[in-house]
C-alpha cells in the first residue's frame, strides 16, 4: 500500500513547522485561505521526544499536537495531510514517541527534524546536528518506522 507520500503525482506543497506559530488555529486559517488543489501538508510545532516520554512533560508538550475539530473537519473535506514533527536524540525516545503517536493520535505521518538550526538546540545535539551524525539518524529513523505505521 502507497503512503501519502508517494500517492501525490505532483510537487508536494507544504505548511512547515514553525515554533510557536504552527498551532491548530493557524493551520485552520492557513487551510481556509489556500486553493485545495495547492496546499498537500500541514506540520505541527516541533514536539520533544524527551516531552512525550516523560510522565509529567508529556502534559506540557501534548499540546503542540491538538487538533481542533473545525481543523480536523477541513483537513478531511480538503484531503490535507497533517504530519506531527518529533525531535531529539535518543532512539528509544523517538520509538516510543512513535508508538504514542500511532497509537493515540490520529496523523498521517511522523516527521523526524534533522533541519532546524536553532543553536540552543542544536548545542544540545538535536535538529540539525542529527543529520551530520549518520548512524544516529539512521537509528533514530529505524526506531521510528519500527514503532509506527504512519
Amino acid at each position: 500500500m502507497l503512503n501519502f507520500w508517494e500517492s501525490i503525482k505532483k510537487p508536494i506543497i507544504s505548511l512547515a513547522p514553525m515554533e510557536d506559530v504552527t498551532d491548530t488555529a493557524f493551520r485552520e486559517l492557513v487551510m481556509r485561505i489556500s486553493n485545495p488543489k495547492h496546499l498537500d501538508v500541514l506540520f505541527t510545532e516541533f514536539t520533544s521526544t524527551d516531552g512525550l516520554c516523560h510522565e509529567v512533560g508529556r502534559e506540557n508538550v501534548i499540546k503542540r499536537f491538538k487538533i481542533s475539530d473545525s481543523e480536523r473537519r477541513l483537513l478531511e473535506q480538503t484531503n490535507t495531510k497533517i504530519v506531527a514533527q518529533i525531535w531529539g536524540t535518543d532512539p528509544e525516545k523517538y520509538y516510543r514517541s512513535a508508538k504514542f503517536i500511532a497509537e493515540e493520535m490520529d496523523f498521517d505521518g511522523i516527521d523526524v527534524n534533522m533541519g532546524c538550526p536553532v543553536k540552543k538546540i542544536v548545542k544540545q545535539g538535536s535538529y540539525s546536528t542529527v543529520i551530520k551524525k549518520p548512524s544516529l539518524a539512521k537509528e533514530i529513523i529505524e526506531a521510528t518506522k519500527e514503532a509506527s505505521t504512519v
